[in-house]
């Protein structure tokens, strides 16, 4: 696997990951996060789809 393909994985996984985690609700149907990912959520969430999507 190239690194630029893994690197688009990552990128389209991580988007993904985003949306996710500014729609999630709690279970009285508010939203558990604000509708902005700051650079500590993003850095988490990039690591997260970084092992995700990292090849055997």
């Amino acid at each position: 696997m190239s690194t630029a393909r893994r690197g688009d994985q990552i990128a389209a996984c991580l988007e993904e990951l985003e949306h996710q985690y500014v729609t999630v609700v709690d279970g009285d149907g508010k939203p558990r996060f604000l509708p902005v990912v700051f650079e500590r959520a993003r850095a988490k969430l990039n690591r997260i789809v970084a092992k995700m999507n990292r090849p055997p």
